[in-house]
């Protein structure tokens, strides 16, 4: 029952901040307006009202939602200040894998060629305590 509790709550939860921060072509026309100004003091704070928008879309399964935002950070790609292109190539990353942990630091991919040996090195710790197997 704790559970089921638990659940009903985390979507009272979802359903509030859907309408806390909607995404929908209303909002894309504001945001396209004021990044049209070219005038950066609210710019940062702007995409990160994108980046609330972002995830509770995501959370919500908001189709409609993601559609405005992709379409929106796709514009940012040109924009001229590097700090908003380069937040909003984060932001399309977000929402095309789904994750966001891209946030925290970028990915760090590895190239690899048809017939090179693939090697993966991890660390093990053992602890002292236990004895030798």
């Amino acid at each position: 029952m704790k559970r089921l509790t638990g659940l009903s709550l985390t979507l009272t939860k979802v359903i509030v901040n859907i309408k806390k921060f909607p995404f929908n072509e209303k909002m894309y026309i504001k945001y396209v307006n004021e990044f049209g100004k070219r005038q950066l003091a609210k710019k940062m704070k702007y995409l990160e009202e994108i980046q609330r928008s972002l995830f509770v879309a995501q959370i919500a399964d908001d189709k409609d939602g993601l559609h405005w935002i992709e379409k929106l950070l796709v514009q940012l790609q040109g924009y001229c200040d590097i700090s908003i292109r380069d937040q909003a190539i984060v932001l399309l990353n977000m929402l095309y894998d789904g994750v966001d942990w891209q946030l925290l630091e970028a990915f760090r991919p590895t190239i690899r060629c048809v017939g090179q040996h693939f090697v993966i090195n991890c660390m093990v710790h053992k602890n002292p305590k236990q004895a030798d197997a």
